[in-house]
């Protein structure tokens, strides 16, 4: 036999499982090595989906046209310095508790609906929208669209840039303020660096109302496919067919404006960071926020909007991630099989030659309990060691 046949009673357990390791080392040694393959297996195929998963998050989101990447919020803007604030804080709040933990921008924008604009003395065919320098704010910004009322910042090349002219800078006392109006509106309407434009004329006198503004330059988008931009015509191409511009103003010079403007946030994921998880709670937030906030007196003055594709995007991405890893389970499933029955069948091959060793053991005076616990202990051995070297492989 290959286990001593000495009276065994008082052998040690870890005695007896060193002898009985180490005559069927063999056996063993294609047990562990099963383990550790179908551990590897496994882990690596898990590892796949999952990699696979995020991937596939971050392409459709990616592939998504400018509206189908984000969720764009529109209401009025709230009357007064500390409303507004409340209203952007509440709007900040909604948000974060849905789409806490997805990494994601929201960009901030105040702008007029159309209102009339002349220019040497006549109103301009087209009603023009004005907008604050929000829309330009630097998208790597802690708060991108945070632009001091008052004040013009320097705009990010790679986001928008000058044809002609330069970009507005504070006007000295008594000196109009200056604005920058968007190239292509202001080449449809015959508009110049330096011209006097007056925002909000009156068809009966426009040479003499209205907010008196000058031109300081022209300016353009770098990049319209952006998601920043949510495919607005208006801010890609310098009109939608209703309205042209937009004009860009210090927000404190938008203020004096016969007008109530709208408040606008546009929220987009990141596409680059985004994970399965993200898009779950893109969907929660594109289907309630609009119903939440409509319903909240602080953020919806005189009507609210949830404008964009983002949760049609988000749903239609999960449905297709959800069937690759139903297939993948499938692959899954058959591979712990096939290595489950591989497994049992070198365990009953162990068996089947130890046996009579067994009998042996027990007749020489080895306790039943010792060479139970002796196996146990041999198999969470092979099991924890080979497990633990299979995944530390995958």
């Amino acid at each position: 036999m290959s286990v001593s046949s000495a009276n065994l009673s008082g052998v040690s357990r870890s005695t007896l499982l060193a002898r009985r390791s180490a005559a069927h080392r063999g056996l063993l040694l294609l047990v562990w090595l099963l383990v550790a393959g179908l551990a590897a297996s496994l882990g690596v195929t898990v590892g796949y989906v999952r990699a696979a998963g995020v991937d596939d998050a971050r392409t459709g989101l990616a592939a998504a046209s400018p509206a189908g990447r984000g969720l764009l919020l529109v209401t009025r803007l709230a009357d007064g310095a500390a409303a507004a604030a409340a209203q952007d804080a509440r709007v900040a709040e909604a948000v974060d508790d849905r789409l806490g933990g997805t990494p994601y921008t929201v960009y901030r924008e105040t702008r007029t609906e159309g209102v009339p604009v002349a220019g040497n003395g006549a109103l301009l065919e087209d009603r023009w929208v004005v907008s604050t320098p929000a829309l330009l704010a630097d998208a790597g910004a802690e708060r991108p669209g945070d632009v001091p009322s008052g004040e013009w910042v320097g705009v990010d090349p790679g986001i928008a840039d000058t044809t002609e002219g330069t970009w507005p800078e504070d006007a000295a006392e008594g000196e109009p303020p200056q604005v920058a109006v968007h190239a292509a509106a202001a080449e449809a309407a015959g508009i110049e660096v330096g011209d006097t434009l007056r925002l909000g004329a009156d068809d009966e006198d426009p040479g003499g109302t209205g907010t008196s503004v000058v031109v300081s330059g022209l300016w353009r988008l770098t990049d319209a496919g952006v998601s920043r931009w949510f495919g607005d015509p208006l801010t890609t191409t310098g009109g939608d067919g209703t309205v042209a511009g937009p004009i860009l103003l210090a927000g404190s010079v938008l203020e004096d404006l016969d007008t109530t403007p709208f408040a606008r946030w546009l929220v987009v994921p990141d596409a680059d960071r985004v994970t399965p998880a993200d898009l779950e709670r893109s969907v929660t937030l594109a289907d309630d926020l609009d119903a939440a906030l409509a319903d909240d007196d602080a953020v919806a003055i005189r009507g609210f909007q949830a404008l964009g594709s983002l949760g049609d995007t988000a749903r239609t991405t999960l449905t297709a991630i959800r069937a690759a890893d139903a297939v993948a389970l499938v692959a899954l499933v058959l591979l712990a099989l096939t290595g489950l029955v591989a497994l049992v069948q070198v365990a009953r091959l162990l068996a089947t030659v130890r046996d009579g060793e067994v009998a042996l053991l027990v007749s020489r005076g080895a306790d039943p309990a010792t060479v139970q616990a002796a196996a146990t202990v041999e198999g969470a051995v092979l099991a924890v060691t080979a497990s633990a070297v299979g995944a530390a492989a995958a």
